[in-house]
């Protein structure tokens, strides 16, 4: 079974795929992966994922940047790096300064810094 990065995770976290378990995928025709989730699922006291990348602040910057990434043409400069998610925020905020695109610095560039402002409490 292949499951899409914007499926919803097998674990039960409620989050997608993309942003839970996808490090953590089994081969695709394992018949216990369902089986491997829920084990891991229950086994630990928050979802799988580090917190930092469980926390509010992490997930509003991953919603902006998603929320950018549908508002935008496959022409745009940062089109490749926000869809194939390979790339760090600060990378991404690295490439969008380079280039000026100012519209999407305002915005996620404050969100990072909450985000690692909230690591560092």
């Amino acid at each position: 079974m292949h499951i899409q990065r914007n499926s919803s995770c097998p674990c039960g976290s409620g989050k997608k795929f993309k942003k839970c378990c996808i490090n953590r995928q089994l081969p695709a025709d394992s018949i216990y992966q369902e089986a491997f989730y829920n084990v891991i699922n229950q086994a630990l006291p928050y979802p799988i994922g580090s917190p930092a990348e469980n926390s509010v602040e992490f997930q509003r910057l991953e919603d902006w940047a998603n929320s950018y990434l549908s508002q935008i043409n496959q022409d745009h400069p940062l089109y490749s790096v926000l869809s194939d998610h390979l790339c760090t925020h600060q990378q991404i905020i690295d490439l969008a300064k380079s280039l000026q695109i100012w519209d999407y610095i305002s915005v996620a560039e404050p969100l990072f810094d909450a985000w690692l402002s909230a690591q560092n409490e």
